[in-house]
């Protein structure tokens, strides 16, 4: 990697794929074919028509990526859009973030909203939502899932991002050791503790050791297994 060079795209341009040192766009730049470097860098829009390979992600801004995005960390701030899978060791995302695959982590923080055509899986997962979230299926072993009126991960307040007064997250199936939910609709909710706060509504949850219910909210059927 010492012996590659950087891309570097400042206000319009496009560029071919390949291995770099660093990438860095700063205005709108687009690159067609694959990626593969130490960091990944946008600062306006940037996209990839093309799989991404990277030690480290960070967008400000929006990107798209035609393919699969695989890296140690990555940071959004803005709007991104994957067609492929996402696989990283942590993620802190504060915006809109849409993926047509799996989304895998290990430490998983998502501040605003997110539609996610597969599986969403973390080892720890943190969701504020300010609006509307969809996944079809949410793994983990611990899973906190918040409407909050304040910015945990930004410490600011909410006028800079406005919230969705329909703040609601849609799931088939949550299974995790520790789960606590607000503002959720699922089909299926398992763990070993899980707690409800205001505004669940779960067909069927399934618990080992401790449950917590909340008096808004609302489950079908309760098994102690």
């Amino acid at each position: 990697m010492d012996n590659k060079v950087d891309l570097k795209i400042y206000g319009q341009g496009s560029s071919c794929g390949g291995i770099f040192k660093d990438v860095i766009i700063k205005g709108n730049g687009q690159i067609n074919g694959a990626v593969d470097c130490r960091n990944y860098n946008i600062y306006g829009n940037g996209d990839i028509i093309g799989d991404l390979n990277a030690d480290a992600i960070k967008i400000k801004g929006q990107a798209e990526f035609e393919g699969d995005v695989e890296t140690n960390e990555v940071k959004i701030q803005g709007e991104v859009r994957i067609k492929g899978d996402l696989s990283t060791e942590e993620a802190i995302i504060t915006g809109n973030f849409k993926s047509s695959g799996d989304f895998n982590a290990e430490i998983c923080k998502i501040e605003g909203g997110f539609e996610i055509d597969g599986l969403l899986n973390a080892d720890k997962l943190e969701i504020n939502m300010y609006w509307p979230c969809k996944v079809l299926e949410i793994g983990g072993t611990t899973i906190n899932v918040k409407n909050d009126n304040k910015f945990s991960i930004l410490g600011i307040k909410n006028i800079i991002m406005p919230q969705s007064q329909n703040r609601l997250l849609v799931v088939d199936s949550i299974e995790a050791d520790d789960i606590y939910l607000e503002n959720t609709t699922a089909k299926i909710v398992r763990g070993k503790n899980i707690e409800l706060g205001p505004d669940c509504h779960v067909d069927l949850l399934e618990y080992q050791e401790k449950f917590k219910d909340h008096e808004k909210s609302n489950v079908e059927k309760i098994v102690n297994i």
